[in-house]
């Protein structure tokens, strides 16, 4: 089955992997098949090799910090928490807000709590602050009849750099994570091991 350019553009170098070890298996086969079980033991080395340094990346990838955010409405405050789920320190972070009605989304701000210090510990879940909109009357409004757009920026201690999640809370659902598109996803790396990934999509559509 045909995959679209966009299935192309993101499996483009399993393609030509694939391509390649076609073609050579091929010429082997028809000029020098004594050569074939040294083909064969270079593509089993390789996908050795990359399942290890899979098998790394996710462990890193486990030990990065992972944040969750928390909305609790006290009176007609909303309180903001940050847990860290993950085993790395989070720095610097930083949480913008919307609050968003049925019409439309107004600007918020967080005023952080003086007991924050923008550092969340692995493990650990802190008061950030309130949730304030100058456009919106949070005393005037049923919290059942609003969500609240959150994104949650940070550095990420274990590699240094800048990482940004967001959510969505709502009263009936809490919060939620937003999804991403699929080139901002963090996906395991691999060439060869990836192809079983290109079919499967391939099939599905």
């Amino acid at each position: 089955m045909f995959m679209g350019g966009r299935k192309i553009s993101k499996y483009k170098y399993q393609l030509i992997a694939l391509s390649f070890i076609t073609l050579l298996s091929w010429y082997t086969l028809g000029y020098w098949p004594e050569l074939l079980f040294e083909l064969l033991m270079f593509i089993a080395i390789e996908l050795q090799l990359e399942l290890a340094y899979r098998q790394w990346w996710l462990e890193r990838e486990r030990s990065r910090p992972h944040l969750w955010v928390e909305v609790k409405r006290e009176g007609y405050d909303l309180h903001l928490y940050a847990g860290n789920i993950g085993f790395t320190y989070a720095f610097n972070v930083v949480i913008s807000s919307q609050i968003c009605s049925l019409e439309k989304c107004y600007g918020a701000i967080v005023k952080y709590d003086r007991n924050y210090d923008g550092v969340i510990a692995p493990g650990s879940k802190v008061c950030v602050g309130t949730i304030q909109s100058p456009g919106f009357s949070l005393s005037r409004t049923d919290v059942d009849k609003i969500s609240i757009k959150i994104d949650v920026c940070y550095i990420d201690a274990l590699e240094g750099s800048e990482r940004c999640e967001g959510f969505v809370w709502t009263s009936s659902r809490g919060a939620r994570r937003e999804a991403r598109e699929p080139e901002e996803a963090r996906e395991p790396p691999g060439l060869l091991t990836k192809i079983p990934n290109m079919i499967r999509d391939c099939l599905s559509s």
